[in-house]
């Protein structure tokens, strides 16, 4: 059984993610990235043009998904996600945060914050024991294995309470066995909708892929 302390860490893990899912829809909360004390903010990335406002406002979710171009940016992965929605970005010394977001209602501010979050110059050295530990983890709901190229990324789901959130051990391409810890959740969704954006944020991390041109972090 894990220890207390190591329980702490993991929900505060998933506190500053922003991870949540409840029926009332989780409040923003500070970037995934991790490195709150940051302030310099990247140029948001250039917005899909705006989709019509739909009844539904789960049914955005499914919207057919379109690549996300990673090229030249401090950011390891690509990924795919629903055409329409906009794009967030912070890149910072350390950290690399970006939230896909998207209005339902026409007021031109996210009702859907789906965030994620890493460290491209800290990849992970002992992915076998943070692994282990997942496995133990009482708060762990799912842990799957996803192959990238060879690689295996693990995914797990994990829950606290009403707040659900995901970590992923993203293949870093120039090593044989580290790997990035890219976090993953809900921030923002409207009432009726937080499991089925909860499994959006799942389909984003499995779409992952090898940026095959990163870029250099900012200098703060």
């Amino acid at each position: 059984m894990a220890s207390k302390s190591l329980l702490a860490v993991v929900a505060l893990t998933l506190l500053a993610a922003g991870c949540g899912s409840s029926d009332d829809a989780s409040e923003s909360a500070a970037p995934a990235a991790s490195d709150t004390t940051a302030t310099e903010t990247a140029d948001a990335a250039p917005s899909e043009e705006r989709a019509p406002v739909s009844s539904d406002p789960c049914s955005v979710l499914d919207d057919a998904p379109i690549e996300y171009d990673a090229a030249g940016k401090p950011v390891v992965f690509t990924f795919q996600y629903p055409g329409g929605w906009q794009l967030d970005e912070l890149f910072t010394g350390s950290a690399s945060s970006i939230d896909v977001t998207r209005d339902v209602d026409g007021d031109e501010f996210p009702d859907y914050v789906l965030r994620f979050g890493h460290s491209p110059v800290k990849p992970q050295e002992n992915v076998d024991n943070l692994v282990a530990v997942w496995r133990q983890l009482p708060t762990t709901e799912e842990l799957t294995e996803v192959e990238i190229e060879g690689r295996t990324m693990y995914l797990v789901k994990s829950r606290i309470g009403e707040m659900t959130g995901y970590q992923a051990l993203f293949p870093d391409v120039t090593s044989g066995s580290r790997a990035f810890l890219v976090s993953g959740g809900v921030t923002d969704a409207p009432e009726p909708c937080g499991e089925q954006a909860v499994e959006a944020v799942e389909r984003i991390l499995r779409s992952m892929k090898p940026n095959p041109k990163i870029g250099p972090p900012p200098v703060n």
